[in-house]
């Protein structure tokens, strides 16, 4: 599978992987649910400009992952499918663009390794499946890294600088300025260091760049400020020093946090991190593409806020560099620990099956993907005397999706709530449905309404005046109170132990409609 004539095929068959169960796998609370949730509000109401999440203004994150989502929904429908379709592009963007900067680095079968490496990455994968901005992201940071590094190689096209000013315009509507701590902020540090990066753009084609940037980048930023009073003081103060400098977001972790991820959800290939950023060898570029890993990745560690997918547009680059790096290591120690890894990883679906409790009825099925991961690694590094990366990128493709195949039918037992919108539904479509003690907007999402959210947690809403959103967050008993004083029935969903102060306090009597595995659906009526 090395063979560049493989790499097309091997990445239209991934792609296709990790569509196709998509319309089936539920929306998970938070970050999947919240991004599907958000899209669907721009997409029903029209207003493309301003975000709104169950009701309320949400600038949290610029608009291009939502505008993208909408378009789903437009091309496939609003479901799980349209929500997850271009963000799986995106991911199959990212696996093209690796593939041609390693072989611009090294040769056709190093672009290949890095796409076989970069596609069985567990979080790679993960994310390729959520609804977020980090897919995004990373596409538009592996697309400039091409770009970049053709210039550092001396091959120069004229629109480069156009090309490259379009995509960082793209990358901050994606997630601000985030984009430019990956590619540009790396390049400006270099250049003291590097006569290949003071060469490699003149200051005309700077200037090119700069103003695409800011001409794609900035008018809805523009927009938005000049629509809400406060906003910029928002997107800098909250969104990014606070994101930065403190513990606000409730994300902090110490400073060996993406150390520890890395070397969880990059499987047997973070065995050689150590070894292929010193001696950097295999491809052209290797002290670049180390530096520019690391020094993202230390910002990134020193910052109080810490999610495993902040580092995710760094993968591309690593798989290059392990594409170098692997191939040429040949002594039985560091091919046996990869193997030994390897091994431990195909029985992945197998203890899933056995210790996650709701897995329990699909455990043969579970055992069986086990048994087969093992079937594909013999084949592969015995009977096809294929090497590690081969083996790898077939054993953790199949053992990840493995899990993903069975999600559909443990829906009710995890953080998706498809199954309840539906009930629901199919109980009584015409009753309003309320969380109560609870905030899940993939509720929402599945009924195609904003379900509203009573003492709940607390929203951003200086963006809006009350009545804009009073409808849908109800954050006191009497507030509640009135809400409730038009409905003689409803859905409400909760927990089980407040079902009995809700009837106690608002006079309802409600039976239990559908089980969940924390919080279920009830139907209530006035006593």
């Amino acid at each position: 599978m090395n063979r560049v004539s493989y790499a097309p095929l091997f990445m239209a068959g991934w792609f296709l992987l990790i569509i196709m169960p998509n319309y089936f796998i539920p929306l998970f609370e938070t970050t999947d649910a919240r991004y599907a949730e958000i899209a669907r509000e721009m997409f029903v109401s029209g207003n493309l400009l301003e975000p709104h999440f169950n009701g309320i203004k949400h600038f949290h994150k610029p608009p291009l992952t939502y505008w993208m989502t909408s378009l789903g929904y437009l091309l496939f429908g609003i479901n799980g499918f349209g929500a997850r379709f271009f963000g799986a592009f995106a991911a199959l963007v990212t696996l093209m663009y690796t593939y041609r900067t390693a072989r611009l680095l090294g040769d056709e079968k190093t672009g290949g390794n890095a796409v076989l490496i970069l596609a069985s990455l567990a979080l790679f994968i993960i994310v390729s499946r959520v609804v977020s901005t980090d897919i995004y992201l990373t596409m538009f940071t592996a697309i400039a890294y091409y770009h970049i590094f053709c210039r550092l190689e001396g091959v120069r096209n004229k629109l480069d600088s156009l090309k490259l000013g379009v995509i960082l315009g793209l990358g901050f509507l994606t997630k601000g300025p985030l984009i430019l701590l990956f590619t540009i902020i790396p390049f400006i540090l270099s250049i003291p260091f590097s006569k290949n990066h003071r060469r490699a753009f003149s200051l005309r084609e700077w200037g090119i760049t700069a103003v695409l940037f800011l001409f794609i980048g900035l008018p809805w930023y523009i927009a938005v400020i000049l629509k809400n009073p406060g906003l910029l003081d928002y997107f800098i103060g909250t969104q990014t020093i606070d994101r930065v400098a403190t513990d606000k977001f409730k994300r902090m972790e110490p400073w060996w946090y993406f150390l520890q991820i890395f070397m969880l959800l990059a499987g047997p290939y973070s065995l050689y991190i150590t070894s292929a950023m010193i001696r950097r060898r295999g491809i052209r570029q290797a002290t670049t593409i180390t530096f520019y890993i690391l020094f993202p990745f230390i910002v990134f560690s020193l910052s109080m806020s810490k999610l495993p997918t902040y580092i995710l547009p760094l993968f591309p680059l690593f798989a290059i560099l392990f594409a170098g790096e692997i191939p040429r290591i040949t002594n039985r120690w560091g091919l046996s620990a990869g193997h030994a890894y390897l091994l431990l990883f195909a029985f992945f679906p197998a203890l899933a099956g056995s210790f996650i409790s709701f897995t329990e009825p699909y455990r043969i099925q579970m055992y069986a993907a086990s048994a087969f991961c093992l079937l594909v690694w013999f084949v592969t590094v015995f009977v096809m005397k294929r090497g590690l990366i081969a083996a790898s990128a077939l054993v953790l493709i199949i053992s990840i999706n493995s899990v993903y195949l069975v999600t559909p039918l443990i829906g009710p037992h995890m953080k998706g709530y498809r199954l309840m919108a539906e009930a629901s539904k199919n109980i009584a479509p015409e009753l309003d449905m309320l969380c109560y003690h609870c905030f899940l907007p993939s509720l929402s999402f599945y009924r195609n309404e904003i379900v509203p959210a009573a003492i709940s947690k607390t929203r951003e809403t200086q963006f809006q005046d009350e009545e804009e959103y009073s409808e849908y967050y109800i954050d006191e008993n009497s507030e509640l109170k009135e809400w409730l004083s038009s409905r003689e029935r409803l859905f409400m969903v909760t927990k089980p132990k407040n079902r009995k102060y809700f009837e106690w306090w608002f006079g309802y009597e409600c039976s239990v409609a559908f089980e969940h595995d924390r919080q279920h659906l009830f139907l209530c009526e006035r006593d």
